[in-house]
């Protein structure tokens, strides 16, 4: 293998496209059994009002339900999530975008905390190595921005046929990258130098978790905050981080 060989192979596998890729691939030979369906890949988006524009790398369906994917390679870093002991799994904190035409013909667009089916972890806060690229808000907040555009284009298309099926968009972040969750007690954290007690810290590998943060700046169009906390609240959005080995594990619990 000589060494011009090598340094293509490795621009090509740097580019995180040979995952995307394998990702597409493995939905559509499970799909028969996880029901999902690719409906889209390297869609294009843009934001009028910021200029900011975009591909949205993959589109899953299954129904009225939407899986917006990002793929991140990023396979020598490891993503900890930290969750207070006292977490408990939940099943009903996911916010997600959902869409409907109205029986006037209007289109809408809300938040609501949606039940899942399979309860799962949640964390706000995720570390990585220093040097290891975008942190996990501003990939999330992007692909949050992706959406947001994907559900206007899709709503004018309702519109147009009177569809008047409501719509919930799932973001998710797929990484080859090991995920993490750090347990810990909030009482055994050192005010002296912000570190935690050795023997409180319960680290240990997960397959996936819910991301739960304020991660737009926009307000739904049924927001009404009457306090800073209102609009902290309607902002916030989860996030599903998946290891890409456990993507039709996933697929089939979602």
């Amino acid at each position: 293998m000589d060494k011009q060989y090598k340094s293509l192979k490795q621009t090509i596998d740097a580019s995180g496209f040979p995952l995307q890729i394998a990702l597409e691939n493995e939905v559509r030979r499970e799909d028969t059994i996880h029901q999902w369906k690719v409906l889209a890949h390297e869609h294009p988006w843009s934001n009028p009002a910021t200029q900011e524009k975009g591909f949205i790398d993959i589109i899953l369906g299954h129904n009225e339900k939407r899986i917006i994917i990002e793929c991140k390679l990023r396979k020598e870093d490891n993503w900890i999530f930290l969750v207070p002991n006292n977490a408990k799994f939940s099943q009903t904190t996911g916010r997600f975008y959902l869409t409907q035409i109205s029986e006037a013909g209007y289109p809408q667009t809300k938040c609501i905390d949606e039940n899942l089916s399979y309860p799962l972890l949640e964390s706000e806060f995720c570390i990585t190595r220093k040097g290891a690229g975008e942190n996990l808000e501003d990939i999330a907040s992007k692909l949050i921005l992706s959406i947001e555009c994907l559900l206007d284009e899709e709503l004018k298309i309702h519109q147009k046929l009177n569809d008047k099926d409501s719509f919930l968009y799932f973001p998710a972040i797929v990484t080859a990258s090991k995920l993490f969750i750090c347990s810990f007690d909030p009482k055994k954290i050192s005010l002296d130098d912000g570190t935690m007690d050795e023997h409180s810290a319960d680290i240990k590998s997960v397959p996936y978790i819910k991301f739960t943060k304020s991660l737009t700046t926009n307000l739904t169009q049924d927001a009404n905050p009457r306090k800073i906390m209102d609009t902290n609240k309607n902002r916030k959005r989860t996030v599903f981080i998946i290891n890409s080995n456990h993507i039709s594990d996933f697929l089939n619990k979602i």
